[in-house]
């Protein structure tokens, strides 16, 4: 008993199974392989619209399948058993296409996903960044800002050229540590 796969559609010699539906329903009763072979020709002139609606969608891929076309036009001047063979051809190549399509369609939304999560990283650790760098500068500025006023006891018994130089000396060790110095009374 032969069998035809076109499409969504399972054709039996006794029945004809819509994979679509789930259903079997006993639509055609083939008496003969010439009946079988007419039924054939109709089934995939059907689907041949709709076959090559879906393959000039996949226009990528056309390059590759078209020695398909080729063996089709052939086809249709051909025996059945060779239609249903270019078909089969066809819709595994369709099946191909539609799957490298859909496995691109998935890998373009992970990897955007994936920029955009990065994207939003970038941008929260750059408010982070924005704010430690203000907080530091703020900071600096504080720091730079203030000014360290010390009272010096006045020394008596001292030669002024000691007094001067131990002041000198102060006034040197707190700026090295990074203070302005302003000394009270000059």
């Amino acid at each position: 008993m032969s069998k035809i796969k076109a499409n969504d559609y399972m054709l039996d010699a006794d029945k004809w199974e819509s994979r679509e539906f789930g259903a079997s329903e006993e639509h055609v009763q083939v008496a003969s392989d010439a009946d079988m072979s007419i039924f054939k020709d109709a089934l995939t002139m059907t689907n041949t619209n709709e076959l090559t609606a879906k393959l000039k969608a996949a226009a990528p891929y056309e390059m590759k399948f078209s020695r398909l076309w080729e063996r089709y036009d052939e086809a249709c001047h051909g025996n059945a058993e060779h239609m249903r063979d270019i078909l089969e051809l066809t819709l595994d190549a369709l099946e191909t296409a539609e799957r490298r399509i859909a496995k691109s369609d998935r890998d373009v939304r992970a990897l955007t996903e994936a920029l955009e999560a990065a994207e939003k990283r970038i941008a929260e650790q750059r408010e982070y960044y924005e704010s430690v760098i203000a907080d530091g500068s703020m900071r600096i500025a504080e720091l730079e800002a203030r000014t360290l006023t010390v009272k010096l006891p006045h020394w008596s018994g001292y030669t002024c050229s000691g007094e001067g130089a131990m002041l000198d000396a102060c006034v040197r060790s707190l700026e090295s540590q990074g203070f302005t110095v302003q000394i009270e009374g000059e």
